[in-house]
């Protein structure tokens, strides 16, 4: 065997053994990539691939109220005539429609960690270059609650009490609020997530007025209104006396100063929470604010037991006024009963409103990802289109005694795919594959002289290969086309070589397959 036919098999030995290794490394379960998601930013902290499954953590404090993740194809689109009007001069970026209804993307998965601290997304296999948004539909809870809750007290107020409330104004902050988004650039986001909840129409059957209807909370604040707040006080001339004796054995008597300003103004205020003894009438909230009331009435109930703590001192220091003492402490106690019966029917009726609101399928609150100012949705990323190869090729060529001969040699070139490639992505993982994902073009130069005398190469030690090129796996390619050398005139008497054309066929590698080696060494031994 000699020198050039033993490097010949050599090469095509390390091939195989590293094609072998190649084939191998498709039947490994290929783990996908995890990209985290900060929460504020909402920015992923590395690009997304394309043609494989990935994976999205985000890390939620109120992970455990996540109902639901959809996500869509966003495109950007010219402005309609509408819109140009209204100043809309750029490309406008909105969710893709397909007869109408949003493009979900399928096969989107979600499940919380075993710590219950991340929301963990799955996505199945995207293009290269595809632009996405999604969207983590959470049901009420917490702030949430209390703001559509506030809404709604506020339909109550308007209904039972026949107060007047602004409702187109009401309307477009639940609307910001339940969306999430800017309304005028998100509106097929609005439109494809959000039944018809924002109005405040009660005579139709949409709206938040027909979901307070539906949940039957117009009783349960019928009885809430008619409940009787207030409670007679007796014991106005009392306060005064009892003021002076805190003050002349130095007891602190501020509860009383305020107690006397509530009694001497209007108690019922108090009562109902919309006030409370210290602040006075200072800050008086709306009936339909229900958490601000509680609060009042907690913060009135405080300064009453500091009252009643202040009366037990004063017995101690004045046993003569012990009847005139206790006679006032038991007033207290009947004050600071009706307070807590106050509060615990509104504490009640909150928590049974709020058991129906975040029970009602009807109403979610949406977190929006990618949705911010610095960036609008998440795009996958595009792989080179260019890759360098190395392998063996054999020349078909044809003598000037017109017979056919196949020349072996090392190779070199360009291969040039017609779509951005993730060559790390196994076949199994591409979930519709098309002839673009495993054809291409390659652009070659062969190495070395020709030992033939009737054949040179085209320039130099080279000669070039062109033609398609077919992806085997992740690594390996075969190709055949044209190839280009020069050939000896068939004229003995004319010393010159002509161009000619000929064929070719390959077996080509990438030179990154050291990228494939090291996962497959990743996977095995760490």
């Amino acid at each position: 065997m000699n020198s050039r036919t033993y490097i010949l098999a050599l090469t095509l030995f390390l091939l195989m053994t590293i094609q072998a290794y190649s084939q191998n490394a498709a039947t490994i379960p290929f783990p996908p990539d995890v990209i985290k998601i900060e929460s504020v930013s909402r920015k992923p902290d590395k690009a997304l691939p394309f043609d494989k499954p990935f994976v999205l953590i985000i890390n939620m404090d109120d992970v455990e109220t996540v109902l639901d993740v959809k996500a869509f194809k966003v495109v950007y689109r010219q402005p309609t005539k509408d819109e140009k009007k209204a100043g809309l001069r750029r490309k406008i970026r909105d969710i893709e429609l397909i007869n109408g209804e949003a493009d979900f993307i399928l096969g989107v998965q979600f499940r919380i960690d075993s710590k219950g601290r991340n929301l963990i997304v799955e996505f199945p296999e995207l293009p290269p270059n595809f632009h996405f948004d999604f969207a983590v539909i959470k049901q009420l809870s917490g702030n949430n609650l209390k703001e559509v809750r506030k809404y709604i007290n506020a339909i109550a107020d308007s209904l039972i009490l026949h107060k007047q409330i602004d409702l187109n104004t009401l309307a477009k902050t639940f609307f910001s609020f339940s969306n999430g988004i800017d309304t005028m650039i998100y509106t097929r986001q609005a439109s494809a997530f959000l039944i018809k909840q924002i109005t405040f129409d009660t005579a139709h059957s949409n709206g938040l007025g027909r979901i307070y209807f539906d949940n039957k909370l117009d009783s349960v604040y019928a009885q809430l209104y008619g409940y009787n707040f207030n409670q007679a006080i007796y014991f106005h001339t009392a306060i005064a006396p009892i003021y002076s004796l805190l003050a002349a054995n130095n007891l602190d008597n501020t509860g009383i100063v305020y107690l006397n300003t509530m009694v001497n103004s209007n108690p019922q205020s108090f009562l109902n929470g919309q006030a409370n003894i210290k602040e006075q009438l200072t800050d008086t909230v709306k009936t339909s604010d229900f958490e601000k009331r509680i609060s009042n009435l907690d913060t009135s109930i405080v300064y009453l037991k500091a009252i009643q703590q202040r009366l037990q001192a004063l017995v101690l220091s004045r046993p003569s006024a012990v009847s005139q003492i206790t006679q006032f402490s038991l007033q207290i106690d009947s004050l600071t009963t009706k307070f807590k019966e106050n509060r615990k029917l509104l504490s009640d009726i909150t928590t049974y409103i709020n058991s129906k609101i975040s029970g009602d399928p009807r109403l979610r609150y949406t977190n929006w990802y990618i949705s911010t100012n610095v960036a609008r949705d998440l795009q996958t990323k595009s792989s080179f289109i260019f890759t360098p190869q190395v392998g063996i090729s054999c020349l078909v060529v044809r003598s000037n005694e017109k017979n056919i001969h196949a020349i072996p040699k090392l190779t070199w070139g360009v291969n040039i795919n017609f779509r951005s490639i993730d060559k790390l992505a196994a076949r199994k993982y591409l979930s519709h594959p098309t002839l673009w994902h495993y054809l291409s073009l390659h652009l070659g130069l062969t190495i070395g002289d020709f030992r033939e005398e009737e054949y040179k190469n085209l320039y130099s030690n080279t000669s070039l290969l062109v033609g398609p090129s077919y992806r085997i796996n992740r690594s390996l390619y075969f190709t055949a086309g044209l190839s280009l050398y020069r050939q000896k005139d068939t004229n003995p008497l004319i010393d010159k070589y002509n161009v000619t054309p000929g064929a070719y066929a390959s077996l080509l590698l990438d030179l990154d397959i050291t990228n494939a080696v090291s996962t497959i060494r990743n996977l095995l031994f760490k």
